[in-house]
């Protein structure tokens, strides 16, 4: 029971006396400030703590009895205070004559006179060794990037690291999908657990292999990728090997890789291209033929050799690259190179081997920074001519440019990479992105074994958008016209921008049925079968992920209107077909502009019932679909 004091009546005189005594006899020594409610005790509880305040809490149950209040102790020599609120001494209390049981220090923070009781602060939970362990290994990885690990069992035999790892597997929705041993994340307990970390620590763990699934390309009708999906026994042993590998690698990637990384995502990738490629001309899209397909395992393994020295999970990784692979009719076969899509392992071994072209094209671009700054360019004749006469009007028709294009010593080469996905942009000539993309070719060839796509790797102008990640980044001139002392000046200005693909979009859209290839609705009848509710909360789910996806884009209200009209207009038109309605206007008139109001029962005219009464009246409204008015869609973050 926790009550403010107010009369001894709550207490009983006996066990109030009692309490008095002991505070009296154990705090006399301490500087005490309380405050507390009431009058028939004013004066002993004023005798026990010497102040002269009027507020106290108390905590009672049949045992123990809580005095909270403002309590001075003084810091121990040579330390200060925390910070963190007063000490308030705890007392504990037995029935009867029986005296102190313990007087123990807890901590509580300041209040204003205005609260009814002081609450004591929480204990913090205590953290197990192996998390504690976990945390000190990603410290000595940041001090001390450049070490070799040569012993690693240590954070291996942790039985809370295994525990973890099952917690991030049951997290996620692929641990119900079976591999090739049947088995999902249930099938693991605590017993299979400890068996899998003892036949790993003492080398006699064996990879039962991968089933691989062909699933469809994203906008690529007719075409598959390989999909691997390890049994939950690998599962799991991946994800302790990349929860120790992460911390010792993660430090030493290079800042312009965005792919599978923690606090990194396809945003940040995109936010950098649109803040720090301003300046590039020319961008190089690049395309890696069969990137994961055409990993090489003895580059990897020399690669991961160069920071990993431990031989338990050399053998792990260097076994695991060579495990079974069964395909649909169940064959296995072992592979020779590449890496299977869909296991918890294959991200970081991809970023490790593509941390060797992130720290190449870092070098290229030492190389190929000019020596001339932006403010230091030469003016263009030819512009200048024009502005002297006062020919503005020719000038900004001509499109001339103000400084010298193609400047000698003004140029420079950016890059960034999101998994297999790069960019690099070049300020120069059309000759210098051709000669960048060259050597990035050769480099990937000799040195990682890997090959450029000629074909899909374009170099393209950036006036003519440059794709990437779904997105389109470009420029855009703008006119504006500026009052300076008196006079109407026109000025120049290009933006960069970063606009939704909605080609793309609209391929994607008509792929699932809800458009043709112009953009136009067409039902979706595979909607047809659900419940209105269902249908519209389904659908949502769409809307809602496509306007987060969209947020850093300058267009985002614009994709997300007209995504939001067809996907509208297209369930609009299944339920025409489903409640027997002869137009779209039926069905927004019956249904509202969100589609929110029940469709599936008209009302009739009853005599003496009004609409309440009536089946459509008792029905109540459904969630409705999101976005079916301009000013409801969220604007544009800004980047």
């Amino acid at each position: 029971m926790r009550l403010n004091y107010q009369n001894s009546s709550n207490f009983g005189s006996d066990y109030a006396r009692l309490w008095f005594q002991l505070l009296h006899r154990h705090l006399s020594d301490l500087k005490v400030k309380i405050y507390f409610k009431g009058n028939s005790i004013t004066k002993t509880l004023l005798n026990a703590f010497r102040t002269g305040y009027k507020r106290v809490s108390f905590f009672i149950n049949s045992r123990v009895a809580y005095a909270t209040g403002e309590v001075s102790l003084p810091a121990p020599k040579g330390q200060k205070g925390d910070g963190r609120g007063f000490v308030v001494p705890t007392l504990q209390v037995g029935k009867g004559p029986k005296y102190l049981v313990r007087l123990t220090p807890s901590r509580s923070y300041s209040t204003s006179s205005g609260t009814k009781s002081l609450a004591p602060v929480q204990e913090q939970p205590v953290i197990p060794k192996g998390l504690q362990i976990l945390a000190k290994h990603w410290q000595v990885c940041y001090s001390t990037p450049d070490r070799v690990f040569h012993d690693l069992r240590g954070i291996i035999k942790q039985e809370s690291i295994w525990f973890t790892a099952y917690l991030k597997l049951k997290n996620n929705k692929g641990a119900y999908t079976q591999g090739p041993d049947e088995d999902i994340i249930d099938s693991l307990t605590k017993k299979r657990i400890l068996e899998l970390r003892e036949a790993v620590l003492n080398n006699k763990f064996s990879w039962i292999g991968v089933r691989e699934i062909m699933i469809p390309k994203a906008g690529k009708p007719g075409k598959f990728r390989p999909l691997g999906i390890p049994s939950i026994n690998d599962r799991l042993v991946q994800e302790v090997i990349r929860t120790i590998l992460e911390p010792i690698y993660e430090l030493n990637f290079s800042k312009l890789s965005h792919g599978f990384r923690p606090n990194r995502s396809c945003h940040t990738a995109l936010k950098w291209i649109n803040t720090n490629m301003k300046d590039s001309v020319w961008f190089v899209e690049g395309d890696i033929k069969g990137y994961f397909p055409s990993i090489d395992h003895n580059i990897l393994m020399k690669i991961i050799e160069r920071k990993i020295q431990d031989p338990t999970i050399l053998r792990l990784i260097r076994s695991g690259l060579k495990a079974k692979v069964f395909q649909k009719d169940n064959n296995p076969y072992t592979p020779k190179v590449g890496t299977p899509q869909g296991g918890n392992l294959s991200p970081l071994l991809s970023n490790i081997y593509l941390n060797e072209l992130d720290q190449f094209v870092e070098k290229l671009s030492k190389e190929y920074q000019g020596d001339v700054k932006p403010g230091s360019r030469k003016k263009n004749p030819q512009a200048n001519k024009l502005l002297r006469i006062g020919n503005k009007t020719l000038y900004y028709k001509m499109k001339i440019p103000s400084r010298i294009p193609n400047e000698i010593g003004y140029r420079n080469c950016k890059y960034t990479r999101y998994a297999d996905d790069f960019v690099i942009g070049i300020l120069g000539p059309r000759e210098l992105a051709v000669e960048i993309r060259d050597k990035v070719k050769d480099f990937l060839k000799n040195e990682l074994n890997l090959e450029l796509s000629l074909e899909k790797t374009k170099i393209t102008h950036v006036t003519k958008g440059i794709e990437f990640l779904g997105y389109i980044f470009g420029r855009r001139q703008l006119f504006i016209k500026q009052t300076y002392w008196g006079r109407v000046v026109t000025r120049k200005m290009t933006i960069p921008t970063l606009d939704v693909n909605m080609k793309r979009v609209i391929a994607r859209l008509a792929e699932s049925g809800f458009c043709d290839g112009s953009g136009n609705p067409i039902p979706a009848f595979r909607y047809l079968r659900l419940p209105q509710s269902e249908t519209n909360v389904k659908v949502n789910y769409i809307l809602r992920g496509l306007s987060e996806w969209w947020s850093i884009a300058g267009n985002r209200r614009a994709a997300v209107a007209r995504v939001a009209y067809i996907i509208r207009y297209s369930i609009a038109k299944v339920y025409a077909a489903k409640f027997k309605l002869r137009t779209v206007a039926a069905v927004f008139k019956v249904g509202g502009n969100n589609l929110s109001k029940p469709i599936g029962v008209r009302v009739k005219s009853v005599v003496g019932a009004d609409e309440a009464n009536t089946p459509q009246g008792n029905k109540k409204e459904l969630k409705g679909i999101l976005y079916d008015r301009y000013l409801k869609i969220p604007k544009p973050k800004p980047s």
